[in-house]
């Protein structure tokens, strides 16, 4: 026998953390940690001697929430945080003038556990904002463009130096993916257009030193445009690309998916949206039928999909 009652309950809170500040500056962002949990950080501003003095606060919480360490890091006032990045126990925080773009740019290598950090100027002859931010175990790199060339800038921890990555500032383009292999490689996805004015992908492959060590370029069949691309490594070596192409260069009609072997050789595979079975699942049920029709009553009439 079922016996149903009303029962009365509140939401059990697992975790919470506030903090109350009269502080003037950004809002608050959150860098995620994994095991370490998260740190809490922002631009603040504090009066002395009358004048504004700018620095970074930082809080790191464990993951039930609780405050772990409260820190702060001077700055100058015209700096702004650009970007972060986690790599295993560091925080990465990407500073740069935003008045003067000659400036070159700052980096913060924080370590989580403890708070202790370590500020690296980075020097940089050519001015651009920065679009991606990634670290290795033993250098940063900044990419950005410049009269609308992607560039790369990988800086060293160890030499110091910050360098133009080669292969860039050719040709307009945009930059896919900044990708850091387990083994300190790195892949870097520029999507551009080539000599027949269909958009194909650059795929470079640097060494950890940021060295050039080959060079693939994923051309498109006839009327074809590979707009956007990731990529990943694959254990025998081979590399895969995934993304979608399109008639033009605007809109997709489809998945492709390329393997590239270690001497640079690729073979590349097409899917049309249309023939992917779930892909007209986030529709309503009749519209996702009417959908289906009209697509079976085109291939009736070998008529192209789109």
């Amino acid at each position: 026998m079922f016996i149903s009652s009303l029962l009365t309950a509140q939401v059990a809170q697992t975790g919470r953390w506030e903090s109350k500040t009269d502080q003037e500056g950004e809002v608050y962002k959150v860098a995620r940690a994994d095991s370490l949990g998260l740190v809490i950080y922002s631009k603040i501003y504090s009066k002395l001697q009358g004048k504004d003095i700018a620095s970074i606060e930082l809080i790191r919480l464990d993951t039930a929430l609780k405050e772990v360490w409260r820190g702060y890091i001077p700055m100058e006032n015209n700096t702004i945080i650009s970007r972060t990045h986690v790599r295993n126990k560091s925080l990465f925080i990407l500073l740069r003038n935003q008045l003067n773009p000659l400036a070159g740019f700052s980096v913060i290598n924080l370590n989580i556990e403890n708070g202790k950090y370590t500020i690296y100027p980075v020097s940089n002859a050519i001015p651009f904002a920065p679009t991606e931010f990634v670290s290795t175990n033993g250098a940063v790199m900044i990419g950005g463009y410049f009269n609308y060339r992607p560039l790369v800038l990988h800086f060293s921890f160890a030499l110091r130096k910050a360098k133009i990555l080669p292969g860039f500032f050719n040709e307009p383009g945009e930059i896919n993916q900044v990708k850091v292999n387990e083994d300190g490689s790195i892949d870097i996805i520029v999507s551009a257009k080539n000599a027949e004015k269909r958009r194909s992908l650059w795929i470079r492959n640097y060494n950890a030193e940021g060295d050039l060590i080959k060079t693939t370029v994923l051309e498109p069949k006839e009327r074809r445009n590979l707009i956007f691309g990731r990529s990943i490594k694959m254990p025998n070596d081979q590399q895969v690309v995934a993304g979608v192409y399109g008639r033009n260069a605007e809109y997709s009609r489809g998945i492709f998916v390329s393997t590239i072997s270690p001497f640079g050789e690729y073979t590349t595979r097409y899917y049309n949206f249309a023939d992917l079975q779930n892909f007209f699942h986030y529709l309503r049920a009749n519209q996702e039928r009417r959908i289906k029709k009209r697509i079976d009553r085109r291939r009736i009439k070998e008529k192209k999909i789109k």
